[in-house]
């Protein structure tokens, strides 16, 4: 499966989200902070441009823009949920640990706190 990897040192299990999901996450999360476009978002985290979208509809920059948003809000709920499944997860089989679980409790905090600033 992609986005996740299972550890086993020292007779201990550990699932943990690989540096690319995590990359991804901290990297929308700090354009988003620091004011960047969601066009420009989706060209630097997301290698999207306007020029390889063919719209049936209007094809100018403010279509776009409102595309790239939508975007974003549907590609961070994802990556939000796949983490509330992971933590789901752990709490029947207790494979994440202390570090992690509190690590990814807390950058599911800042996506909810993004995703109520995007829609």
């Amino acid at each position: 499966m992609n986005g996740y990897f299972i550890e086993n040192r020292n007779n201990e299990r550990n699932i943990r989200i690989t540096n690319k999901k995590l990359n991804i996450i901290n990297d929308v999360m700090f354009y988003t902070s620091t004011g960047k476009t969601p066009e420009y978002i989706m060209r630097k985290v997301f290698d999207e441009r306007i020029h390889k979208h063919k719209f049936l509809f209007k094809n100018d920059a403010d279509f776009f823009n409102q595309y790239c948003k939508s975007q974003i809000f549907n590609k961070i709920v994802g990556y939000r949920s796949f983490m509330i499944s992971i933590i789901k997860y752990d709490d029947c089989n207790h494979i994440l640990n202390k570090k992690n679980r509190t690590l990814y409790l807390s950058i599911i905090d800042e996506i909810n706190l993004l995703v109520e600033q995007l829609s």
